[in-house]
């Protein structure tokens, strides 16, 4: 009896390693941030407006998260959409932080849930942050609506 109760903790053991932590969001933003670089380079604005989101600044982070469970892939779908006329038709209305974003390297990285803080080392070793969030199933740069 003693060694089928081993095998039965060693096998919770072995399921239970590993529980409880979320992969690193690390690797998807670096990649959103790329992605980014890439669409800003080539002025696509339907690959720019998939990898961004606007929202108005200084508003209250429960917000933001509300706002975040709210979205949907269909809701993403639209904002997406309206975002990629609004630059297609006037893309000098693009913030110009976004043209220092090419080239940058990611640094820390600090998730809580849907929301990371995130070190960028810009081209000319300036330092930067910013806001990525969980939108959807992707990671995308969170920007200041009122920059539009």
């Amino acid at each position: 009896m003693r060694p089928v109760w081993l095998a039965v903790g060693a096998a919770c053991a072995v399921a239970l390693t590993g529980c409880g932590s979320a992969p690193s969001p690390r690797p998807q933003i670096r990649r959103a941030l790329a992605a980014i670089g890439v669409a800003v380079r080539a002025g696509d604005a339907r690959a720019l407006c998939s990898a961004v989101l606007f929202f108005p600044p200084r508003r209250p982070r429960a917000e933001l998260l509300a706002y975040l469970r709210a979205l949907r892939e269909a809701n993403l779908a639209a904002v997406d959409g309206a975002c990629t006329t609004a630059f297609a038709a006037a893309p000098q209305r693009l913030p110009a932080s976004l043209g220092r974003l090419v080239g940058a390297r990611l640094g820390p990285v600090s998730a809580s849930g849907s929301l990371a803080r995130v070190g960028l080392r810009e081209p000319g070793d300036r330092a930067e942050s910013a806001r990525f969030v969980r939108a959807g199933r992707a990671w995308r740069l969170l920007l200041d609506a009122a920059r539009l």
